[in-house]
């Protein structure tokens, strides 16, 4: 006669069992947590993205002129060179003045710095984007206003009529780093401007680079993001 309880191979059989079932639940668990990560990065990727281009944008939109070619920090800033740039003309506002008055103009550059020549605390901690096969950049903002003014100067409300040929502003210049992982994509022109007809539309493409436990990703996966601003301020 059999007595109560289990055999030594049943309980080896239901502890094997137990085991496969904590395996696939592990397994399923870490499949979930990593995709999970996977879209957390890539959404946190797209928001940079997006970020930079609308900050961009912004400075379009608010531009009074669009220059190419025009020389900033010893170099011309251009947005068919090597290292793409571009350069637009804003308005310095005073807000003390009760109106809209533009008390200076104020030339804002932005340019492709290759991330290697980039100094150590003016960019992220990435190390898989110095390495020399990723070809990394920062976008450089500076800025320059076309003359400096004193306080006095700012205070009395007088406008300045915009600048209609000027390609070299001379005031005191600022700048720093909008983003430092980017990269150009090879046949796509990161900036480009279409004035034919009175048009004025800029065309920004972007492409961001990470460096993450899965290696180098870029975003988008192919070619550029792009978005197209019309430069309505631009006579």
């Amino acid at each position: 006669m059999r007595q109560d309880g289990f055999t030594l191979i049943e309980l080896l059989i239901a502890l094997g069992i137990l085991g496969i079932l904590i395996a696939l639940v592990l397994n399923l668990q870490t499949s979930v947590m990593g995709f999970t990560d996977t879209q957390n990065n890539t959404a946190t990727r797209l928001q940079g993205l997006n970020e930079v281009s609308g900050y961009l944008g912004d400075r379009v939109r608010a531009a009074q002129a669009i220059r190419d070619g025009v020389s900033v920090d010893g170099s011309a800033c251009s947005m068919s060179a090597t290292a793409p740039c571009l350069a637009v003309v804003l308005p310095t506002l005073n807000p003390d003045c009760g109106t809209d008055v533009t008390v200076n103009w104020t030339l804002h550059a932005f340019r492709y710095v290759p991330r290697s020549s980039m100094l150590a605390t003016e960019k992220s901690p990435a190390l898989g984007l110095d390495a020399t096969t990723v070809a990394a950049y920062g976008l450089k903002e500076t800025q320059v206003p076309l003359k400096d003014l004193s306080a006095t100067e700012l205070a009395t409300c007088t406008a300045v009529a915009p600048p209609s040929t000027l390609t070299s502003f001379t005031g005191t210049a600022r700048s720093g780093y909008v983003t430092d992982n980017l990269v150009l994509v090879f046949g796509e022109s990161a900036f480009s401007y279409d004035a034919t007809g009175g048009k004025n539309l800029v065309t920004l493409r972007l492409r961001s680079v990470s460096s993450g436990r899965n290696g180098v990703i870029y975003t988008p996966t192919s070619g550029s993001y792009e978005l197209k601003v019309f430069a309505r301020n631009v006579k």
